[in-house]
């Protein structure tokens, strides 16, 4: 059974029972009451007043008569005659208060409400109902505030004329609403029964997979209704959210993984290559680039003359830093041209351009290296010369070839580095350099 036809068999009884009942003695008792008091009287009487009071604004405004207090005032008293004209019934009448709570009109013994609680709730809400006692009568009253002539436009009935007809209903529809409710109230429990009991297969489900945290839970399905279809799909969501968290185990094992090459790439080149660089091999598969391969590079070693002489003129911690500095300064200029620091020999550095990452430009970035490698020594002499210490001469080769890149070594000890033919003619012109630089 469709959980709508439940549903109808729970509302019907309901709502269709108590409407007949109440739409027959509804009928037969207030057919004027209501709908003369509530409706024309709180509506449609105000909101005509409200207009004619507007009317007579607008014709102030286009006539230009805005400001003449004379022309106003006629306009206000007129009001008050159409207000009498339109009065409800003896007992139900029109009254016109100020924002002070002086009455405008109707004239009589009562001159101003401002103690009144009815006026403190108008000047708060400025339009809709209200209780109020005037000159000792209960009275249902419906106002609305007009601006333009800060008038508090007040509807007020005898509270007993009001309610006569309405008093009749409500009594007529308690011992209405009093048999419905009682049939109801067994129907609603009979099937609520009914309702919940698939439900609670759900949520009971629910909970053993939250505190179990086992997605191999599956509810039981009782009906071919609304609720065993929801059934259904909540078994379905619970298998693919098994499958998700399965892949997402996978996906956080391999997310492992590669964040451990990622680290070991990254400690390889940090120290010795442009950070760029590394993106860009990281970007690519790091550790697929660092597999040997054969490709074009340039070559540049670079090392200091007459360093054992150097060395001996200068004590061990003067020595050491006078070559950090010197490393400091030229391995900045190699990193600034996308070059990498392959190793240090004692007092020479060997640099590549185009491993692991080839640019187009690599020779000219060598050789824009080595030229200014050569400019800084100027200025490293100068304080070498400075503080004491004798001044560095360098030698530079460069060479373009191919050659062998990866990483060459042991287990215990591997170094990304490269080999081959075009290395050693690079050294080998560094080496001449003794001879004709």
């Amino acid at each position: 059974m469709k959980i709508g036809t439940k549903v109808l068999m729970v509302v019907l009884p309901l709502f269709v029972f108590p409407l007949l009942l109440i739409g027959f003695t509804s009928f037969l008792s207030a057919k004027s009451g209501i709908t003369k008091i509530a409706k024309e009287f709180l509506g449609y009487k105000l909101t005509e007043m409200f207009k004619y009071c507007r009317r007579q604004e607008d014709i102030l405004t286009d006539t230009g008569l805005i400001d003449d207090l004379e022309y106003r005032n006629l306009a206000m008293r007129s009001a008050e005659e159409y207000a009498d004209t339109i009065r409800l019934s003896v007992t139900g009448y029109f009254m016109a208060i100020n924002s002070k709570g002086d009455v405008v009109f109707p004239e009589s013994e009562l001159t101003s409400v401002t103690d009144s609680d009815f006026f403190t709730t108008m000047t708060e809400t400025k339009r809709g109902l209200t209780n109020l006692t005037l000159n000792g009568e209960s009275r249902i009253g419906s106002y609305m505030y007009f601006e333009p002539w800060d008038w508090y436009i007040l509807l007020s009935e005898l509270e007993e004329t009001f309610y006569m007809d309405a008093d009749n209903i409500k009594k007529q529809v308690a011992y209405t609403i009093g048999i419905t409710l009682v049939f109801a109230v067994g129907l609603i429990m009979f099937f609520m029964k009914k309702l919940t009991k698939p439900m609670g297969n759900v949520i009971n489900t629910m909970k053993e997979i939250i505190t179990t945290n086992d997605l191999s839970k599956r509810v039981r399905i009782e009906y071919d209704d609304e609720i065993g279809h929801l059934a259904t799909w909540f078994n379905r969501m619970v298998g693919d959210l098994e499958l998700a968290y399965n892949q997402i185990k996978q996906y956080a094992y391999k997310s492992i993984l590669s964040q451990k090459s990622e680290e070991k790439v990254r400690h390889i080149f940090q120290k010795y290559v442009p950070a760029d660089i590394i993106d860009e091999v990281l970007k690519a598969g790091g550790a697929n680039l660092l597999v040997g391969k054969k490709q074009h590079a340039t070559i540049l070693f670079s090392d200091i003359r007459s360093f054992t002489t150097i060395s001996e003129s200068l004590s061990a911690e003067e020595l050491v830093l006078s070559l950090n500095t010197y490393f400091n300064i030229m391995v900045s200029i190699i990193i600034e041209h996308q070059g990498i620091i392959d190793k240090f020999i004692g007092d020479s550095i060997m640099a590549v351009f185009g491993a692991p990452v080839l640019h187009d430009d690599d020779p000219t970035n060598a050789v824009k290296t080595g030229l200014k490698m050569l400019d800084s020594l100027k200025t490293f002499n100068r304080k070498q010369t400075a503080s004491g210490r004798p001044p560095f001469k360098i030698g530079i080769g460069l060479n373009t070839g191919e050659v062998v890149v990866g990483n060459i070594g042991s287990n215990q000890k591997l170094e990304y580095t490269c080999i081959g033919d075009a290395v050693n003619l690079a050294s080998r012109l560094e080496g001449l350099t003794k001879m004709y630089g």
